[in-house]
């Protein structure tokens, strides 16, 4: 497998929201029967729960079953709470945080620099009530959040805007990355991994 293809080869993981538990699966193909493709493998990104599975097929590809593991433990832990991820009092993104600090290397930010790609939407903290425009609310929402158009959302106290696209590559210590990861949409792992246990 591989040897019709061509150095340097980049892998993009596409699935998001509750697909993501997708990427695992091939992640873990590809560590399994890919092995003359994984060594043209110069870069790999993703976004949302892609994202966490890039970081760890890059850093930690060893350790792609522990993390599936880890994240079936959380979900049973989330199945019997009253409101699931955000039932009061149980904090997601620690418990994540906690995982992917487990699973990851001390060494994660150096294997992951210049060779993740991590793509997200730059978020910004701004007055609930200030003043819209046209453009902020012509264009209609898909989202399921509260909004006040396609630019803006409401989370409990705080409004955010939706900024520009970012793309990070480089971190500056494990820390940073497992930050990053964090910010990821970490909210839609649980959800796949729940929607493929039912």
């Amino acid at each position: 497998m591989g040897q019709h293809l061509k150095s340097p080869l980049n892998l993009a993981l596409t699935e998001t929201s509750f697909f993501g538990i997708a990427s695992l699966g091939s992640a873990q193909c590809l560590l399994d029967c890919g092995r003359g493709v994984i060594d043209l493998v110069q870069c790999c990104g993703g976004v949302s729960s892609s994202a966490l599975v890039a970081a760890v097929f890059l850093t930690a590809p060893e350790k792609t079953k522990d993390y599936l593991e880890e994240l079936y433990g959380l979900v049973d832990v989330i199945s019997p709470l009253p409101y699931g991820a955000v039932t009061p009092d149980f904090d997601l993104i620690e418990r994540m945080r906690v995982i992917l600090n487990d699973i990851l290397p001390m060494n994660a930010h150096d294997k992951a620099s210049a060779k993740l790609i991590v793509k997200g939407t730059e978020l910004r903290l701004v007055e609930k009530y200030s003043p819209l425009t046209v453009h902020d609310v012509d264009q209609g929402s898909s989202s399921c959040l509260k909004t006040k158009g396609p630019k803006f959302f409401e989370v409990g106290e705080y409004c955010w805007q939706l900024g520009d696209e970012i793309e990070m590559t480089k971190f500056s210590t494990k820390e940073d990355l497992v930050e990053v990861k964090i910010n990821s949409q970490i909210l839609f792992i649980c959800i796949s991994v729940l929607l493929c246990r039912s």
